[in-house]
């Protein structure tokens, strides 16, 4: 074929002729719905999913359309065997809103069917089918606000007791799930009979061997030493408050055996009497507990 014959391209043409589209580079939230679960379900650390669904506004709708299985599932990643610890913990919150009307027996029986179904599912599979969403989201808060916090308040006031000049570090699984059920078991004791001391009937007292019977005898004799090292941290910040306020009491407290004269009781000290959670006092200056 001559090059007369040859089809002619017009230079205006190829001009005008459209560019091929650019490529978007995928973000997070472009991707399919499908996909945006998986990647929420496969985080480990309710602080993470915090994080994640509050830095973006779709994955935020993404957690709402499926909030109960996500928080579930990734609360059960994060507190593991102490998860129906922190549901018994949860379910207590109430125990302590008696009148002064109700019948100590009465009171008694609730406390003793509450313990009682705690220890009846601690160690079933699917506890989760028994908490609502606002059960989980409160699970998750108590959590974030305190136990997440004191899973390095706690160690350093340990290692205090041994060198000052300690340093914290990183946790194993198993320090960590032993500090877990510390934390959590002690708070339960507290919310179990503090109605013993707050709104219920005046006459409402459990002896010492009551309160062993009815709490202690449930764990194992390591898991009694978890509660009583926690014990140990809370008793050791009161007294330094307590100092501050009237050094007589660390005299006072230097020549009881241990366990006679007790700052966490209620009898003996009004901020054991506060409303709130007893644990969260570990994470307050002394100036503020002070106020």
């Amino acid at each position: 074929m001559s090059s007369s014959n040859r089809p002619r391209i017009d230079t205006a043409d190829k001009a005008q002729s459209p560019e091929a589209p650019s490529l978007t580079p995928p973000t997070l939230e472009t991707l399919p719905a499908e996909l945006r679960l998986r990647i929420l379900l496969s985080i480990s650390d309710v602080a993470d999913l915090r994080a994640v669904v509050r830095a973006s506004p779709v994955l935020h709708q993404q957690y709402l359309l499926g909030r109960k299985k996500l928080l579930g599932h990734t609360l059960k990643k994060t507190l593991g065997s102490v998860f129906a610890d922190a549901q018994a913990l949860q379910a207590a919150t109430s125990l302590a809103d008696f009148g002064e009307d109700v019948p100590s027996e009465s009171i008694r029986g609730v406390l003793k069917r509450h313990l009682d179904e705690y220890v009846a599912h601690r160690f079933e599979p699917d506890i989760l089918a028994q908490c609502g969403v606002e059960d989980l989201v409160g699970i998750a808060s108590f959590y974030l606000s305190v136990i997440q916090p004191l899973l390095v308040e706690v160690p350093a006031l340990f290692l205090h007791r041994l060198d000052a000049s300690l340093e914290v570090g990183h946790l194993s699984n198993t320090e960590r799930i032993r500090l877990l059920r510390g934390l959590y078991r002690f708070q339960l004791f507290y919310d179990v009979f503090k109605c013993e001391t707050t709104r219920g009937p005046r006459d409402l007292h459990f002896s010492s061997a009551e309160k062993l019977g009815m709490f202690f005898t449930i764990f194992e004799p390591y898991e009694v030493e978890e509660i009583h090292c926690v014990y140990l941290a809370m008793r050791a910040k009161y007294l330094r408050i307590l100092e501050i306020v009237n050094p007589r009491v660390r005299r006072a407290a230097s020549v009881a055996p241990p366990g006679d004269w007790d700052p966490t009781n209620c009898r003996c000290s009004s901020l054991a009497n506060s409303p709130g959670c007893l644990l969260s006092s570990l994470l307050l200056p002394l100036c503020c507990l002070l106020a």
